[in-house]
């Protein structure tokens, strides 16, 4: 997403809804920005909450590669990769819509010429969100018996390479 306007402009969103997580009494948000997709986005600052969930999400995959659930760890990395991207979004005032690591990636692109180096790990990593999941996105068989260690492995190493990017570039 290619941001074309910010504007800070601190509002109130509290509400009397209150669950067992969040307490909206207090909430405020202070970010605008608009696209050319899409109109102005009200966004509060959490990309250092993207981030933690990442490593969380990465911490899963490498939990499933060792429990041999190779698909899901390659879709958990794919998961992981794509949540630290969106926190990179979230500091620069934007909000990222979409699953493709490779997209979000390509957006950022012109902001930092290293993330060219990351593309092909990307493009690896987004063929895992639908077929480590679906049977029907295969021929036969199921994604359980697709899904091979050495393949688990380096989407685990590439999603493990992308949010060491991202969080260099939160820190």
């Amino acid at each position: 997403m290619r941001i074309v306007d910010v504007r800070e402009r601190t509002v109130s969103i509290a509400s009397a809804i209150s669950n067992a997580y969040i307490d909206f009494s207090r909430m405020n948000v202070s970010v605008m920005a608009r696209s050319p997709r899409f109109r102005y986005h009200v966004a509060m600052e959490r990309s250092k909450d993207w981030l933690a969930q990442a490593e969380r999400d990465l911490e899963h995959a490498r939990s499933d590669l060792e429990l041999q659930y190779y698909e899901w760890a390659c879709f958990s990395a794919q998961q992981a990769a794509g949540k630290a991207l969106k926190g990179v979004f979230q500091a620069r005032g934007a909000v990222a819509w979409g699953h493709s690591v490779a997209d979000l990636l390509r957006e950022l692109a012109p902001a930092d010429p290293s993330v060219t180096e990351l593309t092909e790990r990307a493009l690896e990593l987004d063929k895992a969100y639908i077929l480590a999941r679906y049977p029907d996105a295969h021929p036969a068989g199921f994604p359980g018996g697709r899904y091979t260690k050495s393949e688990a492995e380096r989407l685990v190493s590439h999603a493990e390479a992308l949010i060491e990017f991202c969080a260099r570039f939160l820190s």
